[in-house]
């Protein structure tokens, strides 16, 4: 019998009761995520070569929880590839507004919340000022508002919700006075 080197769309082990143990030493990549949650019964789960969970129509993710407390869970070190989006230059800005957007290289899903975030100090994230759209198409643009004049300001565009965005590089600009 061959063994299983990738699985289609997901890992998937869900609230199984009576599941002792996995054991999947050839797997190597997932399409989506590796879920293993409320598993009671379980005392090892191996998929130690797991390497790689690629995104389709959706970020990669990886959940474990509530699972047996005494369980051996190995899931290797995946690295997640997922959407790969860049910081447009900004554009078209006065003392108090802007324009910024993204552009995306790769993308997860076919329809995502995005938009760009800034500060005045570097490496902004959701949790500065930021500006949303809708996005269905590789790239998007938004209004910056609200900015003081003279003043320079970090802008890096974002994809997905605020639990777990991803970011674009960061680029900066000044405010004329």
């Amino acid at each position: 019998m061959p063994l299983l080197e990738s699985a289609g769309s997901y890992l998937y082990f869900h609230q199984n009761q009576q599941l002792e143990r996995v054991s999947m030493p050839s797997l190597r990549s997932v399409t989506r995520y590796a879920y293993i949650n409320g598993n009671t019964a379980l005392q090892s789960f191996s998929a130690c070569g797991l390497a790689d969970i690629y995104c389709n129509g959706q970020e990669p993710y990886i959940y474990l929880a509530n699972n047996s407390p005494t369980a051996s869970i190995c899931l290797g070190s995946p690295t997640l590839h997922g959407t790969a989006l860049s910081t447009s230059p900004v554009t078209t800005f006065s003392h108090n507004t802007a324009i910024a957007g993204g552009v995306y290289s790769q993308r997860c899903g076919d329809f995502n919340l995005a938009g760009v975030c800034w500060s005045t100090s570097p490496n902004p994230t959701t949790s500065d000022s930021v500006a949303e759209t809708y996005s269905g198409g590789m790239s998007f643009s938004v209004t910056m508002t609200g900015l003081s004049p003279a003043t320079t300001y970090y802008v890096r565009a974002f994809s997905g919700y605020s639990g777990n965005p991803v970011y674009g590089n960061q680029v900066s600009f000044t405010t004329p006075p």
